[in-house]
Parts: C-alpha cells; sequence; structure tokens
C-alpha cells in the first residue's frame, strides 16, 4: 500500500488535510504535526524523525509544509521519496517575512522565509537530483496588502519558483487549494496513476 505523509504549513495542523486524505485512493497515511515556529531545518529534523528510512514514501506539503518535503526530497538523508506534491509553496521566500522578522525576532521561521536567507538559497538552487514532484500553485484570493499577485498568503511569483517540472494553477486562494476539487483530481493522477 502507498505510504503518504502530509505536512501542514504555518500556524496550521494535519487536520487541513483531512478532505484531501479522503478524497484519495486508499492509502497509508501518516500525518505530521509540528512547532511552525521553529527554523525550517529545525522542522525539516523533526520530520526526518519520523519518517521510516526502510521504505518508500510520498510526500504531500502545504506551504511551508511543501518546502519542508522538498528539502527531504532534494537532500541526501537516506528517505527514499518517490513522488512529492506541494501545495501553495513559497518557493522564493516571502518579503513580508523579510520585514516582519524584524518586529517579531522571536519567529526564526520568518528570518528563514526571507527571500536572501541561506535555507531559500538552498531551495531556490538547482537539485542536484532527478525529483519526480509537482506543484499545485493557488492563484486566486489576492489581497492588495501584497503589492504582487498573490493567493492571499504567498505570491504567485514565489509559488512558480518551485523546481518541479509540472506546475499547474489551481484557481483558489492560499487555504482553498486543499478542498478544490482540481486539487484532488490532480494528485491522484501524479501520485496514483493506476488508480480507475
Amino acid at each position: 500500500m502507498k505510504k503518504v505523509i502530509y505536512v501542514h504549513g504555518l500556524n496550521s495542523s494535519s487536520k487541513i488535510f483531512n478532505y484531501i486524505h479522503s478524497q484519495l485512493p486508499e492509502h497509508d497515511a501518516t500525518f505530521i504535526d509540528y512547532d511552525t515556529f521553529n527554523s525550517i531545518q529545525e522542522s525539516y529534523e523533526f520530520i526526518l524523525s519520523k519518517i521510516d528510512t526502510n521504505e518508500s514514501v510520498n510526500l504531500i506539503g502545504h506551504s511551508l509544509g511543501g518546502l519542508i518535503c522538498y528539502l527531504i526530497h532534494s537532500r541526501d538523508n537516506g528517505v527514499n521519496v518517490n513522488k512529492l506534491v506541494t501545495l501553495s509553496s513559497p518557493f522564493a521566500g516571502s518579503e513580508h517575512a523579510r520585514l516582519l522578522k524584524w518586529m517579531y525576532p522571536g519567529y526564526r521561521i520568518l528570518n528563514d522565509l526571507s527571500p536572501k536567507s541561506n535555507i531559500i538559497k538552498e531551495i531556490c538552487a538547482e537539485p542536484t537530483k532527478k525529483l519526480k514532484m509537482l506543484s499545485l500553485i493557488s492563484i486566486n484570493g489576492g489581497i492588495s496588502l501584497i503589492s504582487e499577485q498573490n493567493d492571499g498568503i504567498v505570491t504567485i511569483k514565489s509559488q512558480q519558483a518551485s523546481p518541479a517540472k509540472k506546475k499547474i494553477d489551481i484557481k483558489a486562494n492560499h487555504f482553498e487549494i486543499v478542498q478544490d476539487t482540481k486539487t484532488i483530481r490532480e494528485i491522484k493522477k501524479f501520485m496514483f496513476p493506476d488508480y480507475k
């Protein structure tokens, strides 16, 4: 049975995946909750510690969770990742995080999400191995507080910086994407291609 690990985004919980999980073909699901205000490296290490390196896994990550899943897939860490799906993930970071880190210096995650942080530079670098990856990009729900086109939280440009060869626009905002029927259809086609 296919093993799927779900990793949520900033200030969220694994409950955000309830609908996606219920709509996918039968699979062995693991939902990982973690402290999203830790650094990305700390969250990466915590989530990595929950993965059995003796089995092949598939990853689904929303927003920040997509970045962490990408690091698990792209780094040499002993984890055998079959496929990765990211939803609304800020691959090029967030200009707002760069500004907010000065107001909230205790939130290390804001420093990591700044566009020029070392972790974002690593994520934006050319991957050293072939990745089986799909990025779903939420393109609706923009707010005027963010000067560029955005989904209400993340700019479209940052999402499009994904190294995935396959990127699909979803007409939903940052949170609606996990409830969208096209999202479910695309995950099924990519992760469960033999399912009828």
